[in-house]
């Protein structure tokens, strides 16, 4: 089988069995939260309005990239991060490998096939721990919370995102036979201001860092992924999801303006105000 990265959902509707259709873990994720939202997104290119803008914001992009630098200092000395010391996970090292660099890098990532769905279901995790006593793997994402925020996974809107997120990458991963636990880690910062130069962990920021286990459960994706692919075959927008205020957006527009403006098409009218 081959994949295709330009394959468009229309080409995916015609059912041709030798090309898979990329979807990545937001869409998916997508799909479940709006089915109408995710045809609109993916068949007729009609994005939530600022759904490429969601994420948290610039400031918690940069504590995000400071966690990250901090522990890819100790990962080319091959020891635990002092963190990871604290949380007595002193067994495991941040994953010294040259792929783990296309792994987290953008338009790279990881990704694996789903023949049922003809679907290559993709991410990017942010790290992979390596477990130097089992030699399994284990994913780990990086989260900012805000001052007083709490670092925990307790919150339903999290157990829908965070631990859904951490177990999409497992799953990719466990199709490549690879050995991923079913343990993996969220590691939570909250920023505290200037690095000193005296603190090799912490490159740009001081971010105090917890951090939080949680038990995979991958059984989900395979349904999903096969829902997801029964969607996109309709030739029509499926029902919305009750109270969603982007589909009532999204209905308003087409009854004041006669139809939804694709992304393109409102980048031209606007540059000709």
């Amino acid at each position: 089988m081959l994949f295709n990265v330009d394959l468009t959902p229309r080409q995916f509707n015609q059912v041709n069995p030798g090309w898979f259709y990329p979807m990545s873990w937001n869409k998916l994720k997508l799909a479940e939260d709006c089915e109408k939202c995710f045809w609109h997104d993916r068949v007729k290119r009609l994005y939530r309005p600022g759904y490429m803008d969601q994420g948290g914001g610039g400031h918690y992009n940069d504590i995000d990239r400071a966690m990250k630098e901090s522990f890819d200092c100790v990962r080319k000395l091959l020891k635990p991060h002092p963190v990871m010391e604290e949380h007595g996970l002193d067994h495991l090292v941040p994953l010294a490998h040259p792929i783990i660099d296309d792994w987290r890098e953008q338009y790279r990532g990881i990704f694996a096939l789903h023949a049922p769905s003809g679907i290559a279901f993709y991410g990017i995790p942010d790290d992979v721990w390596f477990d130097i006593r089992t030699g399994c793997i284990h994913i780990v994402e990086y989260k900012s919370t805000h001052m007083g925020g709490t670092a925990s996974l307790d919150e339903p809107w999290k157990q829908k995102t965070y631990t859904k997120q951490a177990e999409a990458y497992a799953w990719i991963l466990l199709q490549w036979g690879m050995p991923v636990s079913r343990k993996s880690f969220f590691v939570f910062g909250q920023d505290e201001g200037e690095s000193t130069h005296d603190d090799p962990f912490s490159i740009t920021k001081k971010v105090r860092m917890r951090i939080v286990e949680h038990d995979l459960d991958c059984s989900w994706v395979h349904w999903d992924l096969l829902r997801a692919r029964a969607v996109l075959r309709n030739p029509e927008p499926p029902e919305g999801r009750e109270h969603c205020p982007f589909c009532k957006y999204g209905d308003t527009h087409r009854m004041m303006y006669g139809g939804l403006e694709s992304t393109e098409e409102m980048r031209k009218r606007w540059a000709g105000m």
